[in-house]
């Protein structure tokens, strides 16, 4: 008979495989009897018996991998799957393999989702996270923007047992655009005592007014609970920095006047205050203070979703300063507010965009692409706004390899008209052969929109492009769009 160490098996590869380890494939083996037999566990072997069906093989496999070093990237899916295997011993092994598995930012979520489906179950996952400090910090934030109970009942937790660290980076996520991460983080605070409460009052306050409910109530709660353990000067509100801002939109000199006290963090927070006019100064002070921060342009963007114009307004308006570098995460929020109804807010928006010259045009060229309908209207808007300055750069958006792009620059041009689209006129001529039925029709109602002395120059050339549109081409518009050019020109005098 053969001895036990060399028994084999299939597993689903159809390969059978020998395990050179005594009792591998029965019984858990110890990590220092592993570690003596690492050579003769190669790693390909161990990544085999990941999937094996039995639960001493899969223990075995995994805990042999971290004997072997930290965890390959090609291993780390594999073994973050069997955090959720039906085993809990399974679970427990794996989670003790990815000590130190890199990147942090896949490992951790993955830990507080085993964490949430398996509460008593699994006892390591704090020595885990504790291993990986700040980097753990930099992963447990995102967790704060998922439902109340992933961020309550496995985020904050393994936020907390940080340290200080973890309770500064909470303190700062206090003046976060989502609202979700700013409640989360302002019960993460609470929870690690009065003192940390205390330290961050000044914010808390402002948040009393937040636009959320959520955090209104929870910062309410807050306050009580200091104020019962401090003395009342805690609780007196600080003075806003701009000469009554709470009852009327400020003035240019009131902005000069206050230019020393204002603060860039103290304005931000007071952009989420729940009264309409300390939201609008709050931006103006942001604006006077010269060009915004990155997180500042961010949270401008969600500011033109307010619920007020004159809010909406000032906040399109600060956007004019905002960098290069936000540029491609509020411009969807400026060409929104581009479309709306309040005409202030509209022009505003417009000028933001304007402000920004050429860095600006390649932007709205990709969302002539753009799955939204109301978003490519704004886009080809905004390029006809800039007229002759956009022209050069829509008219390379005609070769542009995706469909809408090619569709939509032909509109742009076709409304900007004049020198930019006689230029093209050859090129167009080349669209209407385009497979794209939309771009075949546009392409027509372009050559429509040429001037009358090129449509009579081109005469014979335009007019039978029409015809032989309306005679052969099998798609509806497509035909009209060509009646309609050779009818055009059919009737020039």
């Amino acid at each position: 008979m053969k001895d036990a160490a060399s028994r084999t098996f299939k597993i689903s590869s159809r390969e059978p495989i020998t395990w050179p380890v005594e009792g591998f494939e029965r019984d858990l083996v110890s990590a220092e009897a592993l570690n003596k037999a690492k050579g003769k566990l190669p790693l390909e072997l161990l990544r085999q018996g990941l999937l094996d069906g039995r639960v001493a093989v899969r223990v075995n496999s995994v805990t042999a991998l971290a004997v072997h070093g930290p965890l390959q990237l090609e291993d780390l899916d594999s073994v973050l799957v069997l955090l959720k295997d039906s085993s809990a011993s399974v679970r427990l092994a794996a989670t003790r393999a990815l000590t130190g598995a890199q990147p942090a930012s896949k490992v951790i979520p993955a830990l507080v989702r085993a964490q949430l489906a398996d509460p008593k179950g699994n006892t390591e996952i704090s020595t885990v996270m504790k291993g990986y400090g700040n980097d753990a910090i930099a992963a447990l934030m995102p967790c704060l923007r998922c439902d109340g109970d992933e961020a309550d009942r496995a985020a904050l937790p393994y936020l907390l047992a940080l340290g200080e660290p973890a309770i500064a980076a909470l303190g700062k996520a206090l003046v976060h655009p989502d609202a979700r991460l700013r409640g989360n983080a302002l019960a993460g605070l609470m929870q690690a005592g009065t003192h940390t409460l205390q330290d961050n009052h000044r914010i808390i306050i402002v948040l009393c007014r937040d636009m959320d409910l959520n955090v209104r109530t929870l910062a309410r709660q807050a306050v009580t609970k200091v104020t019962r353990a401090t003395t009342l000067p805690f609780i007196e509100v600080r003075p806003l920095p701009i000469d009554n801002m709470d009852n009327q939109l400020a003035e240019e000199v009131a902005l000069k006047k206050a230019a020393k006290q204002l603060e860039t963090s103290a304005l931000l927070a007071l952009t989420r205050d729940g009264r309409i006019l300390v939201r609008a100064n709050a931006w103006r002070g942001l604006a006077s203070l010269g060009p915004l921060d990155v997180e500042a342009s961010m949270q401008a963007a969600v500011a033109t979703r307010d619920s007020d114009g004159q809010v909406k307004r000032e906040a399109c308006v600060a956007l004019r300063l905002c960098p290069e570098a936000a540029l491609p995460q509020v411009a969807a929020s400026l060409l929104l507010a581009t479309r709306d109804s309040n005409r202030p807010v509209a022009q505003a928006a417009r000028q933001a965009l304007l402000s920004q010259g050429k860095k600006a045009i390649a932007l709205l060229i990709e969302f002539l692409g753009n799955s939204s309908p109301t978003l490519q209207d704004a886009a080809i808007s905004m390029l006809v706004t800039l007229e002759q300055d956009g022209v050069t750069t829509v008219t390379k958006a005609l070769t542009a390899p995706q469909p809408p792009v090619r569709e939509n620059a032909l509109i742009a041009l076709a409304e900007i008209g004049g020198k930019g689209l006689e230029a093209a006129m050859d090129q167009i001529v080349a669209m209407t052969t385009d497979i794209t039925d939309g771009v075949r029709a546009q392409a027509y109602r372009a050559l429509a929109r040429l001037s009358d002395a090129t449509l009579k120059a081109k005469r014979e050339q335009l007019s039978d492009l029409g015809r032989k549109a309306w005679r052969e081409d099998a798609v509806l518009m497509v035909r009209n769009a060509g009646n309609d050019l050779a009818n055009k020109i059919m009737y020039l005098s």
